[in-house]
């Protein structure tokens, strides 16, 4: 976390990281805390964080807590589905302290022609948008479009096309 913090706040410091984890942890608050201001508040995001919500490292949620607790960075874990029962089991304590618990369901069609207006580089029709989500398996899920989108931009290339819909990726793939 250090190493991400000089990176965004110091990019000129190249001091070796080492230290007890007590001095490295007062250089993490340290470092928060003299780059927040009005305009910038931080913002720390923990991706797959189910990898830690469980015993062995349950200093590291304490660690995040912390961090939460001396200074003005809002702190948000991203984990999967059952994220909420994994950190009650872990610790009820750590499980008050979460402010809110964001459950996502799973993408509308509706969604997902959006997300391929806003993300695709090509222009994927809303006949195709809808296939990517019914027919092709998606079935709601965000990684699943995006591989999709990916895809349909990678046929859209190779025929040298600015635009994708279903009849023209039907007879491209052969379906």
């Amino acid at each position: 976390m250090l190493r991400k913090l000089r990176e965004r706040y110091e990019p000129g410091n190249s001091t070796h990281i080492v230290g007890s984890k007590a001095r490295l942890f007062r250089e993490i608050l340290d470092t928060i805390n003299k780059n927040t201001t009005k305009l910038h508040m931080p913002l720390i995001l923990i991706d797959e964080v189910d990898n830690i919500i469980h015993y062995p490292h349950e200093e590291i949620i304490g660690m995040l807590r912390d961090i939460a607790d001396n200074t003005v960075a809002g702190v948000v874990l991203i984990g999967m589905q059952d994220l909420r029962e994994k950190v009650m089991k872990l610790n009820s304590h750590y499980y008050n302290r979460f402010i809110y618990f964001a459950e996502f369901k799973p993408l509308s069609d509706a969604d997902v022609v959006m997300m391929c207006k806003s993300l695709a580089e090509i222009d994927i029709a809303e006949d195709l948008a809808r296939f990517t989500n019914e027919k092709a398996q998606a079935g709601g899920d965000a990684r699943k479009v995006i591989k999709a989108i990916r895809l349909y931009e990678d046929i859209a290339a190779k025929v040298n096309m600015k635009a994708l819909d279903l009849a023209t990726y039907s007879k491209v793939v052969g379906r």
